[in-house]
């Protein structure tokens, strides 16, 4: 047990280094500086310019304790894995947990959903949610239906499609206790309440004070009897689409920069996808053999069927509320919540299902050895994914934002260059987003309309700078022209004639302009 505790963080620490800290990630950051006296009443802004509620705010406070963007991501990283530990063990007896484990802590695209990014945060409050749910529901205790609740909260509090999240937990709890006549009903509605009040006061208070929620767009617009045939259609896909997800790389297409090791990662890759959907066949067939012949005795499947429950009404939901169809409209990354309860069925359920049968047990062993080979080829792939995220071989920008380490060393370097000038801040221009992401700045701007704090494309490596050398940057989002300046960009970037080479590591290059 403590040799995988120690193997799970030592993977966790290798993919902090990887973690990308672009304006999603450091704009938070930076709004968090003013809890916890002043917060905002929004968070940062989505896509289309609506305002996100000012959960990951909240959640950015207690990292800015942490120095490097290493450590926060690690932070990160180590709450998901206690959380998918906790949802397996929520579900599944002790004796049928060991592949659901397995799945889950070698799960490439899991271990990819670790950087700070509000979709992957709802990956780990959900699950958090969901297991203490399924706790309470095997020992009702007030504490675990707190945890629950509160979980579940964050998840509406961190961004706008979260919602639905907490709409679909609380339908489960209604649920749940109304099948519990001898619930007692006066602790849990005073925790309840007591829960609603601090996220009214904190975050949905503030967010409907300053925003007029008719007036937000939905993600897509679609009309209501569309949105009706969506939702049953979701309720299938969805499920189908999460088990696709986490067959593949993950949603954002990170295999589009490939390095040195490129077939080796997309073999790896393969592998662990057919793996995957060898064993949704053999799950498969398990179930319809059980109910075909009926179960004989053996584990109960009431965890796996609340959670399940789980995933088909989310997906239900998500296109009546959002308008969106996420296995439809190629947004897997609203699917990532559901890959941990997914990967539980489809590796925990074939032993529960074994009733001792030769058909049952031959089953049982082949998923035990299909869950070793996902998860070395889940292993192996993750290893060289998170290897080529921390250092790029290509500078096509498919991805926002630069690894944290690589961050901390430009600003390093611009700092040590800087030394014999004196303590007077520093002028830098930060000139790293092209392609999809040319428009970064513009959306860090739009924020100015509701933040106090001037906001600029390039937080993230003033954050750097501040935190790992005590400098600030003297410059906005561009320094005034004719005056010296360091500028950070791509290391395909032409360098202006007369300027000085300062500084060039993995996907990032710094240069001295004259002015």
């Amino acid at each position: 047990m403590l040799l995988c505790a120690a193997l799970a963080a030592a993977d966790r620490w290798e993919w902090a280094k990887a973690a990308r800290w672009g304006e999603d990630q450091a704009v938070p950051l930076r709004l968090a500086e003013s809890l916890p006296w002043h917060p905002p009443r929004v968070g940062i802004l989505n896509a289309r310019g609506d305002p996100n509620p000012n959960g990951l705010v909240w959640l950015a406070w207690p990292l800015t304790a942490l120095r490097s963007f290493r450590m926060m991501a690690f932070a990160v990283a180590l709450a998901q894995v206690g959380a998918l530990v906790a949802l397996a063990t929520s579900i599944l007896p002790s004796g049928a947990r060991w592949p659901a484990l397995l799945a889950l802590l070698s799960s490439a695209p899991l271990r990819f959903a670790t950087e700070f990014w509000s979709q992957w945060l709802v990956v780990t409050l959900s699950a958090v949610a969901l297991a203490s749910l399924l706790a309470y529901r095997r020992s009702p205790q007030p504490y675990w239906f707190g945890g629950s609740v509160a979980a579940a909260l964050g998840c509406g509090a961190l961004y706008l499609p979260g919602v639905v999240t907490l709409l679909t937990f609380t339908a489960l709890w209604i649920s749940l206790l109304a099948t519990r006549r001898s619930a007692r009903w006066r602790p849990l509605l005073a925790i309840a309440g007591t829960l609603a009040f601090v996220a009214m006061a904190a975050t949905f208070g503030p967010y409907l004070s300053a925003v007029d929620i008719l007036a937000l767009q939905p993600a897509t617009p679609r009309g209501v009897f569309k949105r009706m045939v969506l939702s049953a259609y979701e309720a299938l896909a969805g499920p189908v689409g999460a088990i696709r997800v986490a067959a593949g790389p993950p949603w954002m297409t990170t295999v589009a920069t490939p390095g040195r090791d490129f077939a080796g990662l997309g073999m790896t890759i393969a592998l662990a996808g057919a793996a995957l959907w060898v064993q949704v066949g053999v799950t498969t067939a398990m179930y319809v053999r059980a109910v075909v012949r009926g179960r004989d005795g053996g584990y109960p499947l009431g965890g796996l069927a609340w959670a399940g429950a789980f995933v088909v009404m989310a997906c239900l939901l998500t296109p009546l509320i959002t308008g969106q169809a996420p296995s439809r409209d190629g947004r897997d990354d609203l699917l990532a919540q559901f890959l941990p309860v997914m990967l539980v069925l489809v590796f925990g359920s074939p032993l529960l299902l074994d009733d001792h049968s030769l058909i049952a047990r031959a089953a049982a062993r082949l998923s035990m050895g299909t869950v070793v080979v996902f998860a070395i080829a889940s292993a192996l792939a993750g290893h060289r994914l998170s290897t080529e995220l921390a250092a790029p071989a290509s500078t096509v920008i498919m991805r926002p934002g630069q690894p944290g380490f690589v961050m901390e060393e430009a600003v390093a370097a611009v700092a040590r260059d800087w030394a014999d000038r004196g303590g007077a801040p520093i002028p830098i221009e930060y000139a790293i987003d092209r392609g999809v992401f040319a428009q970064t700045g513009e959306w860090v701007a739009r924020h100015s309309g509701w933040h106090a704090r001037p906001l600029k494309a390039g937080e993230g490596f003033d954050l750097a700078l501040e935190r790992t050398t005590g400098r600030h940057n003297a410059c906005g989002p561009r320094c005034p022209e004719g005056t010296g300046r360091y500028v950070v960009t791509l290391p395909d970037e032409p360098m202006p004639e007369g300027s000085r080479d300062v500084w060039h590591g993995s996907g990032l290059r710094v240069w001295w302009v004259e002015g």
